[in-house]
């Protein structure tokens, strides 16, 4: 676990980064503002640790990702307009987005695939989001499985 805090000085030391999980604990991240670009990282994995509701995550608002395939995000880090803010991060990352997982969502797949084109799944199940965080398989092994599924 890190805290938001502590997110973007490990993100700035990690250029060459392909694949990351990153699990949040803590206040919100409402006063980190600055942009980080991630140019080759391609899957991203955002969770939250005993989240306190109301409170706005903004690490998505600080990254620019466009070699990004995969994204597992808990809704709590689009805020209050998850659309509009997933849309936002996407065209930012000009990323060609193909698997979308949320554990669970207020809104319906189809806003999000009709929002982000290259979208060709789009995952609503806490289920399959836990076991991206307490896989008996080590990450690698996860993201075998997933590259090959």
């Amino acid at each position: 676990m890190i805290a938001p805090q502590e997110c973007t000085a490990l993100l700035d030391l990690t250029p060459l980064l392909v694949h990351c999980r990153l699990l949040m604990s803590g206040a919100a991240d409402s006063s980190l503002s600055r942009e980080i670009s991630l140019p080759r990282l391609e899957t991203l994995a955002l969770g939250l640790h005993q989240v306190t509701p109301g409170l706005e995550y903004r690490i998505i608002d600080m990254l620019t990702l466009p070699a990004l395939r995969r994204l597992y995000i808990e809704e709590e880090f689009l805020g209050r307009d998850p659309v509009s803010k997933f849309v936002s991060f996407v065209s930012r990352s000009q990323c060609n987005l193909q698997e979308l997982h949320i554990p669970v969502s207020t809104m319906s797949s189809d806003r999000f695939r009709t929002a982000v084109p290259s979208l060709v799944s789009v995952v609503f199940d806490e289920q399959y989001f836990i076991d991206v965080w307490k896989r008996e398989k080590s990450w690698a092994e996860w993201l075998y499985d997933i590259s090959t599924s």
